[in-house]
């Protein structure tokens, strides 16, 4: 695993899963507040593809974003893949050596820290043709410093969880790579019994400061595990800033670890 070279006492937080892309253009305000806070990470979502020619110029343009964000004391990063609602009809054909290409050499650059958003939305057989494919090609050529995110849905969470979650112990040699995101408590205890990584986004409807002090006061071995995120696409919610600033109940070293030093050490970031 890659050694994080961030040092912790110069970072207010790093957000683990953004999508900067839209939110840099939908809400410049929210994303200008990103200012002089460390680091973010800009997950993959191409919004209604043409097809599989669609992906390289989408995963292009995040690389060039990350090189200039356009906001001072902030480093971007960026992952690539398919997110579940990003598929292209299946009259469009399949994943092409185009995008395979594209895969590898974005995940070769230092700016680009893995695939994501990659998951299940519905359990439909394309999705999980197209997440198996993914995961085996990452156990293949994905470098070793490099991680994964995996979107879990809003709807039928505990089901596409656990669908997921066979899905990827049929490759472990990735599981200490895999970050399973949106964790709630509908799928908190399936995922602990795992030992990957959570995300937790502190959106209304997701994860809120309340319930994520309930959940360290009877886990409280799970402050090493989880990442703090916003998801922030069309705004940023309230209670992702609030919960950057203060977590009830939440010791300030917890705190740290929550929305900074387990990003850091996870996804190896370099700021």
């Amino acid at each position: 695993m890659q050694t994080s070279q961030i040092n912790p006492a110069h970072v207010s937080l790093v957000d683990a899963h953004l999508h900067a892309d839209i939110l840099h253009h939908v809400c410049p305000k929210d994303f200008a507040a990103y200012a002089g806070t460390g680091a973010g990470i800009s997950w993959s979502f191409v919004y209604e593809p043409d097809g599989w020619e669609s992906f390289p110029p989408y995963f292009d343009s995040l690389e060039k974003l990350c090189s200039n964000p356009g906001i001072k004391g902030f480093c971007l990063y960026y992952l690539v893949g398919v997110h579940p609602r990003s598929l292209p009809s299946p009259t469009r054909g399949w994943m092409d050596n185009a995008f395979w290409s594209s895969l590898e050499s974005h995940v070769l650059g230092p700016s680009c820290l893995g695939l994501g958003e990659l998951g299940l939305e519905t359990g439909s057989d394309g999705e999980v043709a197209v997440l198996k494919e993914q995961l085996s090609w990452a156990s293949s050529l994905l470098p070793q410093d490099k991680r994964i995110g995996i979107h879990t849905p809003r709807k039928d969470k505990a089901r596409m969880t656990r669908q997921i979650l066979k899905l990827v112990a049929e490759v472990p040699t990735l599981q200490p790579r895999i970050v399973i995101d949106h964790v709630n408590e509908e799928n908190l205890e399936m995922v602990m019994e795992t030992g990957l990584m959570m995300g937790m986004t502190m959106q209304q409807g997701k994860m809120t400061p309340e319930k994520l002090a309930d959940i360290l006061d009877r886990y409280p071995q799970l402050a090493h595990r989880i990442m703090l995120n916003s998801d922030a696409a069309l705004k940023t919610d309230p209670l992702y800033q609030t919960a950057m600033s203060f977590l009830p109940g939440i010791s300030a070293d917890i705190h740290a670890r929550l929305i900074r030093e387990n990003a850091c050490s996870f996804w190896g970031i370099a700021v």
